[in-house]
């Protein structure tokens, strides 16, 4: 594994340097010493809005689906979006004081089907549906809470009364429920936008041989959108 993970390291590393002769974006996170330009969502504070949003419709024992269990100890400088999310739920755990484990922690494939099936399983594995382990899911994404939506309510258990439920991303497939699903909504056009213009002024670099400015970072914020998954 040492020798493949080196080979690994250093094609990503040839890749990133001939990448930044050209103009070149990535949207995503990405360790800044790669010295390209990135556009990314703040997903740390856009997880944290929906995992505040079910502590303050009462609920005191969320689980997120969707992501695996880190220790918070080992999420530091982290930028993969992924372990942003578990930063952000679990830094909002911390502050309310609300103990959390691995057990808080259903991971899954970041797809409908998957969280669907996973859900369908962790359920059916309970002695009973009247006492929950949980009584809200903080979803990776909005495809996961459709899919976790599906579950519960084949299950029979009510949103939000029993569990609240939340997404990520703002897609429209989250009005076409009922109750509507709550998310933290990425606003695609500003984030379009940014991402042409950030772009466009590396191509002007080139036309012009203008001098090569240092690689640029840009966070989208993400705004709540509260709905009736969590209207208790």
């Amino acid at each position: 594994m040492g020798a493949a993970a080196a080979i690994i390291d250093a094609t990503a590393a040839a890749t990133f340097a001939a990448m930044a002769r050209t103009p070149d974006l990535i949207l995503g996170p990405l360790d800044s010493g790669a010295g390209l330009d990135t556009i990314s969502v703040d997903c740390i504070s856009g997880i944290e809005d929906t995992t505040r949003a079910v502590l303050a419709a009462g609920c005191t024992r969320p689980f997120s689906l969707g992501l695996e269990y880190r220790p918070l100890s080992q999420l530091v400088n982290i930028v993969n979006s992924g372990w942003q999310r578990v930063l952000g739920f679990e830094q909002v755990l911390e502050e309310a004081g609300i103990a959390y484990g691995p057990e808080n922690f259903l991971a899954c494939h970041w797809e409908r089907k998957p969280a669907s099936d996973l859900l369908d399983e962790y359920l059916d594995s309970l002695p009973s549906l009247q006492h929950l382990p949980f009584d809200a899911l903080v979803c990776v994404n909005d495809d996961s809470a459709l899919g976790a939506y599906l579950s519960l309510k084949r299950h029979g258990i009510s949103i939000p009364e029993q569990v609240c439920l939340t997404g990520f991303d703002g897609i429209p497939d989250d009005q076409l429920v009922d109750p509507q699903i709550t998310t933290s909504a990425l606003d695609f056009d500003y984030f379009a936008d940014e991402a042409v213009r950030m772009i466009s002024e590396r191509i002007n670099e080139k036309l012009t041989d203008a001098p090569h400015a240092p690689a640029r970072h840009l966070s989208v914020h993400t705004h709540l959108l509260e709905r009736g998954t969590t209207a208790r």
